[in-house]
Formats: structure tokens, sequence, C-alpha cells
């Protein structure tokens, strides 16, 4: 699917982004996003996919319909990073083993 510039300043404007945190995350200029949105001129294919990379991961979702339209994931409530989950549910998991262990096998 093709995002255009409208849909990249809503799904920004949804996310509380300005311009220069789209810029930064995406790794691409102010003024290149600035520009896009603005439609001053057209990106390449591979800009806009860092640009839909950098939303997507911040959780906005591009949807190809009648009418194209970008929303936040409703499972996404922060900008925390996937993996971040994962790690956590790790810790977690090797606390509750440790306070096991240290039950049945209490030091002499």
């Amino acid at each position: 699917m093709i995002v255009m510039p409208k849909q990249v300043k809503q799904a920004r404007e949804l996310l509380g982004w300005s311009v220069s945190t789209l810029a930064e995350r995406s790794k691409l200029s102010h003024d290149t996003i600035k520009n896009f949105e603005n439609n001053v001129h057209p990106l390449s294919a591979l800009n806009v996919a860092a640009i839909r990379i950098a939303l997507e991961a911040a959780g906005a979702e591009f949807t190809d319909g009648e009418q194209q339209s970008e929303k936040l994931k409703e499972d996404q409530t922060h900008n925390a990073p996937r993996w971040l989950s994962g790690v956590l549910l790790l810790i977690v998991a090797t606390i509750a083993i440790w306070a096991l262990i240290s039950m049945l096998w209490p030091p002499p």
C-alpha cells in the first residue's frame, strides 16, 4: 500500500509527534519530512518506507480501504518497543523461579 503525505501527517499528529521527532525516528531530515507532508516533492520508496516503519513501530496503523486512513493500533497504549515486554516477562519469570527455589531449598 502506498502511504500518502496526508496520511503521514495525520499519523504523526495522532502520535503527538513533531516533524522533528518523525525525522529523528525515520533517520531523515526535518525538511524532507516537511516537504513530503506538504506535497512539495515526492520521496523515494526507500524514504517512504523509513517513514512508515517509524510510524508503525510507534503504533500507527495504515489501512487501505475505500478511504485510505490511519489510526493508532488499539492494543498499543505507549511507545515502548515490542521487545521490552518480552524482557520484562523474562525478568518476572526469573524472579518467580528464584523465589520458588529459595522456598524449596532454603539456605543452610
